[in-house]
């Protein structure tokens, strides 16, 4: 055996003991693959439930842009969502010529889960008001925080004869206690001692950034990071931040002659654990010069079990809808 030949046996044994060690490694990347792909295609096409959200920065996820998917609500009817290039569900910008603006915040309610766009409450709103340009900022599982950071580029536009909507929910201020979301991280307010607001943003962190591209890490995220817990004490706390947030963001906004409306439940007919003290916040908050309010409960009713407003996991359906849009309508 020459020289050469004992030389090339050691090499070829190192690759085979290299090939033995990746084999395993490669067969479970090219599997997860296999399995993620299955994933997506069953979640679009066989259970409605195509990817909406991509990471961001500021309000820790948004709406992915240019989307024109069909998905099913809780009630199994199909409703399409299309998104322009900001990522909104209508339009991101204001329409030219007009007299007056509406701009909306809030979640899942005001983005119109389940229904399609033309039965959303402000579309009926703005089709009998043409001079009005509507933007709608809802975004799903957003707090109260991630819908005033989402809507702020766009206070600066509302000036006199402009209005503000906040639509808030049940479960708005537990939310603000949170520090994540299924694995997405969250922004945070909290006031210093001497009453002004300190706010802090997530970034785009790892685990964000697969949560929002990887089914599986959604699902080990969604298993294993538990979502906030529903509590009076949780709901208190939150109270006090949802109240200062309104002070210290949207009524400043009044001194522009903005008029902001605040469209929240009846919480005498909920089951929030404070209720007298909720409804104590938005009485102070309503009783300030250029700040509405609303009681939405009065026109949609919250009963799932009675209701004809509502999906059956609570969001409104086309029915619910034109019922709050029947309640806007006459203000503008």
């Amino acid at each position: 055996m020459t020289s050469t030949e004992r030389s090339a046996k050691p090499i070829s044994t190192g690759k085979k003991l290299v090939f033995r060690l990746l084999l395993p490694l490669v067969t479970l990347v090219l599997g997860l693959v296999v399995v993620e792909a299955g994933l997506h295609w069953l979640a679009e096409h066989l259970y409605g439930m195509g990817k909406l959200f991509q990471p961001d920065g500021v309000t820790s996820w948004r709406y992915l842009p240019g989307l024109d998917l069909v998905r099913k609500n809780a009630d199994g009817a199909p409703w399409r969502i299309v998104t322009d290039e900001l990522g909104f569900r209508e339009t991101g910008t204001w329409h030219p010529g007009v007299r007056r603006r509406l701009l909306i915040l809030g979640d899942s309610l005001a983005f119109g889960e389940g229904i399609d766009i033309d039965d959303r409450f402000d579309t009926l709103v703005a089709r009998a008001h043409p001079d009005l340009s509507v933007i709608n900022t809802g975004v799903m599982g957003y707090d109260t925080f991630q819908e005033i950071l989402r809507a702020r580029p766009y206070f600066a536009d509302l000036g006199q004869g402009d209005t503000l909507l906040l639509l808030t929910c049940s479960n708005d201020f537990t939310d603000l206690t949170r520090a994540a979301l299924a694995g997405r991280p969250t922004p945070r307010f909290s006031l210093a001692a001497d009453g002004s607001a300190v706010e802090g943003f997530p970034g785009i962190t790892l685990v964000g950034w697969l949560r929002d591209r990887s089914y599986i890490a959604s699902r080990v995220f969604a298993y294993f990071i538990d979502d906030p817990t529903y509590s009076a004490e949780t709901e208190r706390e939150g109270l006090v931040l949802f109240e200062a947030m309104v002070r210290l963001n949207l009524v400043p906004l009044t001194e522009r002659s903005v008029r902001v409306l605040l469209a929240y439940y009846d919480y005498s007919n909920h089951e929030a654990h404070n209720a007298a003290l909720i409804r104590a916040a938005y009485d102070r908050l309503c009783s300030l010069d250029g700040i509405g309010c609303l009681v939405v409960n009065e026109v949609v009713e919250r009963d799932k079990r009675m209701s004809p407003h509502i999906q059956r996991d609570g969001h409104w359906n086309r029915a619910g809808n034109a019922a709050f849009a029947g309640q806007l309508l006459p203000l503008f």
